[in-house]
């Protein structure tokens, strides 16, 4: 009872996403008129652009914030103590400390707010895609004698949809995604070496914020892709788990060929990145802490 409440939830749920993801032009149609696919697919590619856009403008900002020469960090932190009487001077200062804060909290403002948006439209058609597997699991595991052809038939076409809509979302998110991981390692690595060269109180702790704050966004990327491949693993499980075995030879080629196409599951991964899971995280604090740690030798010596 509660999994037929919790199927009716998820699928209820996923009617009305279905309709942006439409718009958008990221739900496959089964409607096989051409006219209709080619404007959905110019929509899909018009919105992904405007994403990309917004993700690679962003790490601009955040390269640009974190990267910025020592001078401007070093008015910044001169410029922190006197904030309060910065709007009555900036005009007439000769010294244009208070400016430079200005401009740096502007940037970081502009900076968190996009990469909000980014992340929130990532997690976002992941969560869609993964409530959409979540469902299919759920009604291959409900697969008894009394199913029908009808049934089987529906699960593999919703499988199929799923799957293509998955494909287009991991394509392109696997970019932007790779995109804000390589910023994130050079903000990384230029935060750290800023901290370590000037030896001061204040960008140092700027620098483990923007650590702190950064290792949980790589955190987040790579949350999101196990949770793609586990979610796509499942209905492998399911099919595996379930009592698909019983049914007639017809159905039972529909749920091989579901089995066959299960197999490849789906991935954030991009070119020659490393696939994006906990393990990988993992990884890359290692190879931080280890930064780090070669960093404080050099310039104790």
């Amino acid at each position: 009872m509660n999994s037929n409440n919790g199927e009716k939830i998820i699928c209820n749920v996923l009617k009305h996403v279905k309709i942006l993801l439409d718009v958008t032009g990221f739900w496959p149609s089964a409607n096989d008129n051409l006219q209709k696919n080619h404007h959905d697919k110019i929509k899909g590619y018009f919105f992904s652009i405007c994403a990309l856009s917004l993700a690679i403008i962003q790490c601009f900002f955040m390269i640009f914030n974190y990267t910025n020469p020592i001078i401007f960090i070093r008015n910044s932190a001169e410029a922190l103590p006197s904030l309060t009487g910065c709007l009555r001077v900036v005009m007439f200062m000769k010294n244009r400390n208070y400016l430079a804060f200005i401009v740096e909290t502007i940037l970081l403002v502009v900076t968190t707010i996009g990469l909000a948006l980014v992340e929130t439209y990532t997690i976002f058609f992941i969560s869609c895609l993964c409530g959409e597997l979540e469902c299919i699991t759920m009604k291959i595991m409900k697969i008894n004698k009394q199913s029908n052809s009808l049934f089987i038939k529906n699960i593999f076409y919703q499988h199929v949809n799923a799957l293509a809509l998955g494909d287009e979302i991991c394509k392109f998110i696997s970019f932007i995604v790779c995109v804000q991981y390589c910023a994130t390692m050079i903000a990384l690595c230029c935060s750290a070496f800023t901290a370590f060269l000037l030896l001061d109180v204040l960008i140092t702790a700027k620098a483990v914020i923007i650590t702190f704050v950064l290792l949980c966004q790589i955190f987040v990327i790579c949350f999101i892709g196990e949770t793609v491949s586990k979610s796509s693993a499942s209905v492998t499980d399911a099919i595996n788990n379930s009592n698909w075995h019983i049914l007639g030879n017809k159905n039972c080629k529909i749920i091989l060929f579901m089995l066959l196409r299960s197999q490849k599951t789906l991935r954030l991964h991009f070119a020659a990145m490393p696939v994006m899971n906990l393990q990988t995280f993992n990884g890359f604090v290692s190879a931080i802490f280890s930064y780090m740690t070669v960093m404080n030798k050099i310039f104790k010596r």
